[in-house]
């Protein structure tokens, strides 16, 4: 450490390296961790004792430290000295360099000169390695001013004396703060203004309309501050005359009240944000009224905050902490805290679904498994679910369409997937059965053109087991019972009705043998129609049965059901709401 401080106190000093513990929340002696009791006097077990005006070696730790400087003072009348204090500085230090800003200046041509402001062991050497995340070198030595860089994301690489390199990314343009500092504006101390220093630029410094330069170093030092007679406003011109080139020259300007007011830091606030959220402004985080010349800091472990600018670009999901600290005169100072909480944004689910469907089908929608999220589908007639894998059941052609899924967790969504469900109409038919030209036929009858009957193909199932696939369908002396079709369309959706035939007679058999073998054991008649009446005549023209509503009463008895002798009988049948009548004969066997 090199500790080159000075004062207008005459009084011996003393300096004490303090580091501190995020653990206990103190102030301790970097060596052994021994807390530092505040309002106390340092000593060599709480504290490390540093000497001003040289280079104190071999101070072999990491982390947050301050130099605190301790002073005797007395009161006049009174022996006992008393001791004052104060904190000359905070830094931080992780054992490699560190790019503590980077400023950029815009040219009239559209480039900009660019000043990396980085410390570490010297002397500091300065690259840049990469453009927009493609090879880029420019090889700067030792100098932290690069001149005439484009618009782009760099990546600038400091290597310190031992040879450790710090790698960081910027973008160029970025906004920045070179603003002016004042400290302790006490009355009667010693206070400055102060301006970031670089030893290639030049300072000058005037106040208010007086073109008078009253100082040409970074800082502008006040031996003995006074609010009346140092009020006013105070103009630095920085500029960089060392290379023609360079477009770095404008004047920051600073305003001293005659009134001393405490400083503010603002409201503080926690936000949330889904991934990433580029480079962040913190000013913009802070609410009400607050000083702009305060110091930002980071509690969390990024590395990536550049004076208030934060680079959330490529940052690890969490929280991470900022302190916004502005000192005030007489070291005052006001203190608020930014968290900014990185959420994950969850991978997008594929979604998938089976290849064909048909309607009044179910359809079954798929969505990959992403780990403890919440899934929204949403699709055609009002659809939504929040399943991750959906079924649609009765669906009909108004469900076909677009279906989309996401998925969300903790509040942040993913992208969305989607999948191309087309639903086919199914053929609708009725089954219809006749007596055609005497023989007995079943077909089907396509419902509003639901299919095209040259297209389709047709799988008919008898009662006895038989199979068809022609329409119509022969089913003359066929068993009864259940004729079932089934009808499948080009798109493979089909439809199956059933039709219940009681008889496949259109003709009048010619024998009848009521013997209990199962065949021709009745005179089912019921494919003729609707029968009005029914007689049987034997050999000799006496009517020896008589049936009214005709349909399969006859199995060969008389009026007393007592089955008639075997022979020749003739037959008389008058169908309803017709002129037709038949007539015939039958050949009655009797075993």
């Amino acid at each position: 450490i090199s500790l080159y401080h000075s004062s207008n106190n005459m009084t011996q000093a003393s300096f004490w390296l303090q580091k501190w513990n995020s653990t206990t929340n103190q102030w301790v002696n970097p060596a052994n961790n021994f807390p530092y009791f505040p309002n106390t006097q340092p000593n060599n077990t709480n504290s490390l004792a540093l000497i001003n005006n040289s280079i104190n070696y071999n101070i072999a730790y990491l982390g947050s430290f301050r130099i605190l400087k301790t002073v005797n003072s007395y009161v006049s009348g009174n022996q006992n000295p008393m001791l004052c204090y104060i904190t000359i500085n905070e830094f931080d230090f992780t054992g490699v360099p560190k790019i503590n800003n980077v400023y950029n200046f815009s040219c009239n041509n559209g480039s900009y000169d660019v000043v990396v402001d980085a410390v570490g062991l010297a002397p500091l050497n300065y690259r840049i390695t990469t453009k927009n995340g493609a090879p880029f070198l420019v090889q700067n030595g030792t100098s932290s001013l690069f001149l005439g860089l484009a618009s782009g994301t760099y990546n600038f690489q400091v290597q310190d004396a031992c040879g450790n390199i710090l790698n960081s990314v910027y973008s160029v343009p970025i906004p920045f703060t070179f603003g002016i500092t004042p400290t302790n504006f006490c009355e009667g101390q010693v206070g400055s203004l102060t301006v970031p220093y670089f030893s290639f630029l030049t300072y000058q410094w005037w106040k208010d309309s007086n073109p008078t330069i009253i100082n040409t170093s970074n800082s502008l030092p006040f031996p003995s501050f006074n609010s009346l007679s140092n009020s006013g406003t105070y103009h630095v011109r920085v500029l960089y005359s060392g290379n023609p080139n360079s477009c770095i020259n404008f004047v920051l300007n600073y305003t001293i009240s005659p009134n001393s007011t405490n400083p503010s830091a603002g409201i503080g606030s926690n936000v949330s944000y889904c991934g990433s959220n580029g480079i962040m402004n913190l000013f913009n985080l802070l609410s009400g009224s607050f000083d702009t010349n305060g110091i930002w800091q980071e509690l969390s472990n990024s590395g990536t905050l550049v004076n208030n600018l934060w680079n959330s670009t490529s940052v690890s999901p969490g929280l991470y902490t900022f302190k916004y600290r502005v000192n005030g005169s007489c070291n005052t100072f006001d203190e608020e805290q930014v968290t900014v909480n990185i959420k994950s944004i969850p991978g997008t689910p594929i979604a998938t679904t089976d290849p064909v469907f048909c309607e009044a089908q179910n359809i079954q929608l798929y969505a990959t498994t992403i780990p403890n999220v919440s899934y929204y589908w949403s699709g055609p007639n009002g659809f939504s679910s929040t399943f991750q894998n959906p079924l649609i059941s009765n669906t009909s052609i108004a469900n076909s369409g677009t279906y989309i899924v996401n998925c969300s967790l903790n509040g942040c969504n993913s992208g969305t997937s989607n999948v191309n469900v087309n639903l086919h109409s199914t053929p609708l038919f009725t089954l219809d059965s006749d007596c055609i030209d005497k023989r007995y036929t079943i077909w089907a009858n396509p419902i509003s053109n639901s299919y095209n009957a040259t297209t389709v193909t047709y799988n008919w199932t008898e009662p006895n087991g038989n199979s068809s696939n022609q329409n119509p369908l022969d089913i003359t002396n066929h068993p009864s019972g259940i004729y079932s079709l089934t009808i499948t369309n080009t798109e493979g959706c089909s439809t199956t009705i059933t039709k219940e035939i009681s008889s496949t007679i259109c003709e009048v058999p010619s024998g009848l043998s009521p013997n209990g073998d199962g065949q021709n054991e009745i005179l089912d008649l019921s494919g003729l129609g609707e029968i009005e009446k029914f007689k049987i005549y034997n050999r000799y023209g006496i009517l020896v049965f008589e049936q009214e509503g005709y349909t399969n009463q006859w199995h060969g008895q008389d009026y007393k059901g007592t089955i008639l002798p075997g022979g020749t009988y003739y037959y008389y049948i008058k169908i309803k709401n017709t002129d037709e009548a038949r007539t015939g004969w039958i050949y009655l066997v009797v075993d």
